[in-house]
């Protein structure tokens, strides 16, 4: 199961990872230990068209959460597949983009999220 684990501290607010995911449906657990709180979403990166009338856009595929310090948070996202060209094939793997963020003067937080495709 892919895991991704760090803290933000200090003047450090905000990570993102992109990770590139096949097409389908996720599940993850966040859990956040430390004074602080943690605030997490999912959003994908895809592209349409053709030639110069190449088309990206960002999707939030999962909503803001919040959780403290103690907490754990289940939850699905939905990978979408995308497609480079108009009609045709999809990409085996979709630009996907965890972001984590606390907010500014608040407390530290470190944070773990582990997620797998079920389907």
């Amino acid at each position: 199961m892919p895991t991704i684990r760090n803290d933000l501290r200090k003047g450090d607010y905000r990570d993102a990872f992109d990770r590139y995911l096949e097409p389908g449906r996720y599940r993850y657990t966040l859990t956040a230990s430390g004074g602080g709180k943690v605030a997490f979403k999912v959003r994908e990166h895809t592209r349409q068209g053709e030639g110069k009338r190449i088309r990206k856009w960002k999707i939030l595929i999962e909503p803001k959460s919040r959780i403290s310090g103690g907490s754990e948070l289940d939850g699905e996202f939905l990978v979408h597949e995308d497609k480079l060209f108009r009609d045709s094939e999809p990409a085996e793997t979709t630009r996907t983009q965890f972001i984590f963020t606390r907010k500014a003067f608040s407390a530290g937080v470190d944070y773990e999220i582990d997620y797998d495709k079920i389907n």
